[in-house]
């Protein structure tokens, strides 16, 4: 192949290729500003079980009470601490205190419902006081009240459940005592 002349004339180069400059990310588009909705006020915060502890010591403290008078003690029946358990979380979660729950029911629909059947005594103790208040303190309470006081030394009674639950600055404890 014969090979080009050669010029004179140089030969054209194309011209260099520059990278664009980096340029800054767009500004992000402005969002429409929410209207705030209203603040909820806080609920208070859900009842909390206090622990066996404090229900058993209840339970001594009874049975202690019921010695002194000459009476066999109280065993521990898992109905009557249900149904006492299910009240106290009843009536810290409604800030009540009677022996008529908010939602109607009674010691004995209560009992019932937890399985105390063919009871042929009930009785009721409800205590709402500071939660700081140890259980020698809440049966101390109940003593002064004589129908509470009977309640505890009813010599009727062989059986008896606690339960206690706090809510805000409160103690709920609801003591039943029956027998079958």
């Amino acid at each position: 192949m014969p090979t080009p002349p050669a010029t004179t004339a140089p030969t054209p180069t194309p011209a260099p290729t520059v990278a664009a400059a980096p340029q800054p990310a767009p500004e992000p588009a402005a969002a429409a500003t929410p209207t705030p909705l209203p603040t909820p006020r806080p609920s208070p915060p859900p009842p909390q079980r206090t622990g066996s502890d404090l229900e058993a010591a209840i339970i001594t403290l009874t049975n202690e009470l019921r010695a002194q008078q000459g009476l066999p003690p109280l065993a521990v029946n898992g109905a009557l601490t249900a149904a006492a358990e299910t009240y106290a979380a009843m009536i810290a979660a409604s800030d009540w205190f009677a022996h008529e729950g908010p939602d109607g029911s009674t010691l004995i629909s209560r009992t019932e419902a937890a399985g105390y059947s063919g009871w042929v005594y009930l009785a009721e103790n409800v205590y709402r006081g500071p939660q700081a208040d140890p259980a020698a303190s809440i049966v101390q309470l109940w003593s002064a009240s004589p129908a509470h006081l009977s309640a505890m030394l009813s010599g009727e009674a062989t059986e008896i459940g606690v339960g206690c639950e706090v809510s805000g600055e409160f103690r709920w404890c609801v003591q039943d005592v029956g027998a079958r």
